[in-house]
Order: structure tokens, then sequence, then C-alpha cells
């Protein structure tokens, strides 16, 4: 731990003296030779371009894979981190096939953990899902979602459905928009299903009440969805865990922060 930041500790001190001779030649260019501002300006956007890749190959990863890797995975037999996502392709697949985030184009996924949950297999991941507007004369980053996702194998269902904060409509192919015998849940919540009639299976009484004392979703970007034998929890908590070089301790609080959010979720749905 303590080589990773005496690593962060240089590379700061380096963008440092840096950042002033920036300035300094920039004062001088623009008091002598306003000619040679532009070379400054050039350099110093390519120097940033550098100093990013640096930090995360010299930093970030030997830090996630040194420091966050054997800390998770000492927790307990059997947990597994990665901070690379391996099925990236595949989640965001999905994501596009039911249009979670319908104007996302650029997802980031890091930081996997698979693990156990009520004797349930899991895998979750931090993810940024965004895309980009623009104005003619500007362009800016709109995020879509940024948050925790988790993905529970919880095998075979009645029928495929989404469930999700009321907010932005979604048109998933397939799917129906529906009400519940509950007004209180149809004022919080959009239900979409590939079966109409299969639904109230899933849904039943108890499960909506479950489902009603629980306030699920803080974002209205969050959802939960069960399609095919996996059961999906998106929750856009705007959280990106295991960053700014934590001790060991911090990160396995971190740990079983998550997993007691999961659970949290999870449970009405065992019952």
């Amino acid at each position: 731990m303590e080589e990773i930041k005496n690593r962060r500790t240089k590379f700061i001190v380096l963008q440092s003296i840096f950042a002033s001779i920036v300035i300094i030649l920039s004062i001088l260019a623009l008091l002598y030779r306003p000619e040679f501002l532009i070379f400054i300006v050039i350099f110093a956007i390519l120097w940033l371009i550098a100093s990013l890749l640096g930090y995360h190959h010299y930093i970030k990863l030997p830090y996630k894979m040194m420091i966050v890797q054997p800390t998770i995975e000492n927790i307990r037999n059997g947990i597994k981190y990665n901070y690379i996502v391996t099925y990236e392709m595949g989640y965001k697949e999905i994501i596009k096939k039911y249009k979670l985030f319908p104007l996302a184009k650029k997802f980031n996924f890091n930081d996997e953990i698979k693990d156990i949950v009520d004797e349930n297999s899991y895998t979750s991941f931090d993810l940024i899902a965004s895309h980009q507007v623009s104005s003619g004369k500007s362009t800016r980053t709109v995020i879509d979602f940024q948050g925790k996702v988790y993905d529970i194998e919880l095998g075979e269902t009645y029928c495929d459905y989404i469930l999700k904060q009321d907010g932005k409509k979604i048109n998933p192919d397939g799917f129906t928009k529906l009400d519940l015998e509950s007004i209180e849940m149809n004022e919080k919540f959009d239900l979409y299903a590939t079966d109409i009639v299969e639904i109230y299976k899933i849904f039943t009484p108890k499960l909506i009440k479950n489902c009603s004392e629980i306030n699920f979703f803080e974002n209205k970007n969050s959802m939960i969805c069960h399609l095919g034998t996996h059961f999906y929890i998106f929750l856009a908590n705007q959280e990106n865990q295991f960053e700014n070089l934590k001790s060991p301790e911090e990160i396995e609080q971190e740990y079983f922060k998550q997993l007691t959010t999961l659970k949290k979720y999870l449970a009405p749905f065992l019952k």
C-alpha cells in the first residue's frame, strides 16, 4: 500500500511541476511570442492525455490488483475479484437489447466481484452508462446510469419482467407495460412484462406488499429485471467503489456494504 501511495505522491509532484512550467511559458508567450501559445496548448493537451494513461497503468491498476483483489478474496473462500468485467460485451448487449438505457452509447465497466448470496451465485460490478449531447457549439456528456449492477443466477421464472422507478419510459421489444392491483405500487413503479397473465404469479399480493414496504429506488434510473435465468439489479446510487487508494479495512467495509445492499433488494423476491 505504501508503494502505491508513494507513486501517487510522485505523480502529484510531477503534475504540479509541469503545470507551473506551462503557466510560466504561457505568460511568457502572451507577453513576447503569442504565436507560440498554440504549441504550448497542444503540448499541454498531449501531456494531459499521457498523464491520464500513466495514472491508470502506474497507480490505479496496481492498486486494484495488488491491494483490492487480495483484500476482497481473503475475506472468504470462493470470492473472486477482477478489475476487468469478464462478461462486459454480454452485459452491454443485454442493456441494448432490452433498451434499459435507450440513449446510452458509452459504457464503462469495472470492479467485478463473483460471490454467493443466500446460496445463489452472483456477479456485481460498477457501471457508468452515458451519451453525448451536442448544442452545435459544444458537446457535453450526459450520465444515463452510474452505480452498482448485480447479476444473480435465480433460475427461470414465469415470465421476463422489468421493474423500474416511475420516470423515464422505456419500450423493450416484446414487453407490455401494465398496472398491478395496488395503487401505491403503480404510483411508485413501472412494470413491464412479456406475459400479462403469468406476471401475476410473480407479483402476488405478498410480493407487492414486500415491495411497497421497501424504499427500493432513491434514483429514478434504478431498476430490477428478471430476464431468462438471471435477476438483475441496476442500482443508480452514483457510487464507484474501491477507489482513492483506500486501506484494506476500508475496502472490506465497502465489500460488506455492497453485499448488505444486495440482500436488501433481493430479499422480497426470495420470500
